[in-house]
């Protein structure tokens, strides 16, 4: 695959979440990915790279959802990567979700999930914003 974008991570996750049961739209609130099922709110925040940037803004989607992923596209060298143990780590740490996506030759998005978060404490949830997402995901449509 050519220059990889940001917004070609989308499908393959959308279409993971969505084979879990959730409800799936993109960009609500300043979330890259926001899911819902049965009364639980997952936020995905997609980047090209593992970065302090992408750890930044899933530590803030804590405070609105009960789990936050991050997901990268797969690195160059797979999981023989000397920075995989490092990124698994952290977000396990700091209790986000840590998604894989690679790519085949032909363009085809796989989503592999390499550590899934831990329920967002009660006390570090914000109400308010929560309420915004889930309001702004319910009133999308298509």
């Amino acid at each position: 695959m050519e220059k990889l974008l940001e917004s070609d991570l989308y499908a393959p996750v959308r279409d993971y979440l969505e084979g879990l049961g959730y409800t799936v739209k993109g960009e609500v609130k300043d979330c890259d990915v926001a899911a819902w099922r049965d009364g639980e709110l997952i936020v995905v925040e997609l980047k090209r790279g593992f970065t302090l940037e992408l750890i930044y803004q899933a530590m803030d989607r804590q405070r609105a959802a009960d789990g936050v992923y991050v997901a990268v596209p797969l690195p160059r060298r797979g999981y023989m990567d000397p920075r995989m143990g490092d990124m698994r780590a952290l977000c396990r740490r700091l209790e986000l979700g840590l998604i894989f996506v690679g790519f085949t030759t032909g363009g085809a998005g796989q989503v592999d999930v390499a550590v899934h978060p831990k329920e967002a404490a009660a006390l570090r949830r914000n109400k308010k914003r929560r309420l915004a997402v889930i309001r702004e995901l319910e009133g999308r449509t298509g």
